[in-house]
């Protein structure tokens, strides 16, 4: 995605981004946002994409404080997610790192984000959203949805796919 200019890739093209967002903006009378990372580890281009973001008509701004070489890697900088709050007036979600119902409160305090965007945290914890670690989730909840997942699984993909792909979960 990235390689062809999309996703993170169109942050090497702020003008590209100003361009979609004016025309998007301009045709659809929904709100249009957008959800970003920090840019490249040679190239950390949010501070200029949020306020084009902005700028050119958008109503919200997402943050995955990570670049895109560091992918799901390393520790999310929620300080550049405090800046981009300072720097436009349209509502900012913080993303990375949240992985316990603590990490929720502590980001807003920590960033002054409007909202808090839960990824990869809630694939181990989906009770997270129900504000509940996972260590406060009886065993018994726990097998319930496991069991209910796979099932979907395999009505998706058929047995054999179904049951590899779960694995991974």
């Amino acid at each position: 995605v990235a390689r062809r200019g999309a996703g993170v890739g169109m942050m090497r093209s702020p003008l590209k981004i100003a361009k979609t967002f004016k025309k998007l903006t301009a045709a659809l009378d929904i709100p249009v946002t957008g959800k970003i990372r920090l840019g490249w580890d040679d190239c950390r281009s949010y501070k200029l994409i949020a306020r084009i973001v902005e700028e050119n008509g958008g109503s919200l701004i997402a943050l995955h404080a990570r670049t895109k070489e560091q992918s799901y890697a390393g520790e999310a900088n929620w300080e550049a997610i405090a800046e981009v709050k300072s720097l436009v007036k349209i509502p900012v979600i913080g993303n990375g790192d949240v992985k316990k119902v603590a990490d929720i409160a502590r980001m807003k305090q920590v960033t002054g984000c409007d909202a808090v965007m839960i990824g990869r945290g809630a694939i181990a914890n989906p009770w997270i959203f129900s504000r509940l670690d996972r260590d406060q989730v009886p065993p018994e909840a726990v097998q319930e949805v496991v069991r209910a997942h796979l099932a979907r699984n395999i009505q998706f993909y058929g047995e054999a796919d179904g049951r590899r792909l779960f694995r991974k979960h």
